[in-house]
């Protein structure tokens, strides 16, 4: 896991400022990304945070054994097993595409302008970014 509170410490008296929003700002898109999840919350953070940190990972248990899962190595597992888990069968197709909605709405807001260029709709309207319109 990230330690969020631990950067502000390390910083420049003179330079905390500027840093000081910028963790804020993460803290708080980790929160909203990490309340997103129904299932497994803390377990697909740290697999997050494990494969942004190794991406040069070859595999899943490669995941697993970076400092950043702190978890059982089945964990990494159940938590992709768990990351999306429709009520029914009949309500998966709708159920998937409001989560995408749910996520797009969530990281949309912290993407520069050139890479919403390359999403479904090429600019950075939030609404136009999701492919699904009901």
């Amino acid at each position: 896991m990230i330690c969020v509170n631990n950067h502000r410490q390390q910083l420049p008296q003179n330079q905390s400022e500027p840093h000081s929003s910028a963790i804020a700002q993460l803290a708080q898109f980790r929160q909203e990304l990490k309340n997103s999840f129904t299932h497994r919350p803390d377990a697909i953070m740290s697999l997050l945070d494990s494969l942004a940190s190794n991406t040069a990972a070859k595999s899943v248990a490669e995941l697993s054994l970076n400092a950043l899962f702190g978890h059982q190595y089945s964990s990494v597992y159940d938590a992709i097993d768990s990351f999306f888990t429709p009520s029914s069968a009949k309500m998966a197709a709708a159920e998937r595409r409001e989560k995408d909605r749910q996520l797009m709405r969530i990281i949309t807001p912290h993407l520069s302008t050139p890479f919403l260029a390359f999403l479904p709709g090429g600019h950075s309207s939030t609404a136009s970014l999701c492919p699904y319109s009901g």
